[in-house]
């Protein structure tokens, strides 16, 4: 039984890991306000699903009587994977409140349980692209990295070129255009 859950339970994972990296996306994303944002559109619910089978494993082998012989099974078999599950629904809660938000002079990220952070689009100093992710960098060191996987990414990085082309800020854009 334990076996078969690891084959099919890896499966599973594999098959959950290869949707996250190819994920559902819209092309565009706008808040009440009518701003372009980012934000992870399916992977919050993978990471739900991933978090509640950790957990639903964790529970079932805590019930099993076998697992309370030895010291060490409860361990393994039970506490191991209810932290791996309570772990991933938090990450999954994180995921569903995490945000980029263009405004007319600022750069807004805000994600559960860090506090937001407002960046100045007159310090952008930078705009790489490497590979499919976009690096947004400020002066002092201060990077926001728009990944690949993050829906609205398309209109977000169109306005963020016309918002800059309009300030006319010092911004360059290495690497290859989209």
């Amino acid at each position: 039984m334990t076996r078969s859950i690891i084959v099919y339970g890896g499966a599973i994972v594999a098959i959950v890991l290869i949707t996250m990296v190819r994920g559902y996306r819209r092309t565009r994303e706008l808040d009440s306000q009518g701003n372009p944002i980012v934000r992870y559109l399916g992977d919050p619910y993978i990471m739900i699903l991933c978090g509640a089978a950790f957990l639903l494993f964790g529970v079932y082998q805590w019930f099993l009587p076998v697992n309370h012989h030895y010291s060490g099974n409860l361990l393994l078999v039970s506490y191991l994977p209810a932290a791996v599950g309570i772990c991933a629904l938090a990450f999954a809660a994180h995921l569903f409140a995490y945000r980029i938000t263009l405004r007319n002079t600022t750069v807004q990220t805000s994600g559960w349980p860090f506090k937001a952070r407002t960046l100045s689009l007159g310090e952008l100093e930078a705009v790489e692209e490497t590979g499919n992710n976009t690096i947004l960098k400020f002066f002092g060191g201060k990077k926001v990295a728009i990944y690949a996987n993050l829906s609205g990414r398309v209109h977000f990085l169109a306005a963020l070129r016309a918002n800059n082309s309009i300030q006319r800020t010092p911004t360059r854009y290495a690497g290859r255009r989209r």
